[in-house]
């Protein structure tokens, strides 16, 4: 959050460890944190890079399969969902 908008906030709990191995990249963990509730207005705290981020906005949780990437859409619900640590394979509940 501080590098991207500019605004310092509280890390909160580990919601969701994501195992990602990728053939070329090499083996990912990927973490998702409560950022916590962000009070007024994003874009108006924010101080972002105009060359960086065209826009700021807030999405529901149902426009969020047409903005992320299925595997990023995963991880961010299981983090809504599952209010227990999640791990996750791929952005997949693994089979046990």
């Amino acid at each position: 959050m501080a590098e991207e908008l500019g605004m310092q906030l509280a890390v909160g709990r580990l919601l969701v460890v994501d195992w990602a191995p990728h053939q070329d990249e090499g083996d990912k963990l990927l973490f998702v944190f409560d950022g916590g509730k962000l009070a007024g207005s994003v874009p108006d705290q924010a101080d972002v890079q105009k060359s960086e981020i065209a826009e700021i906005s807030f999405a529901s949780r149902e426009d969020l399969v047409d903005l992320l990437p299925e595997r990023l859409l995963h991880r961010i619900v299981s983090a809504l969902d599952d209010p227990a640590d999640a791990y996750l394979e791929h952005g997949q509940i693994p089979l046990r």
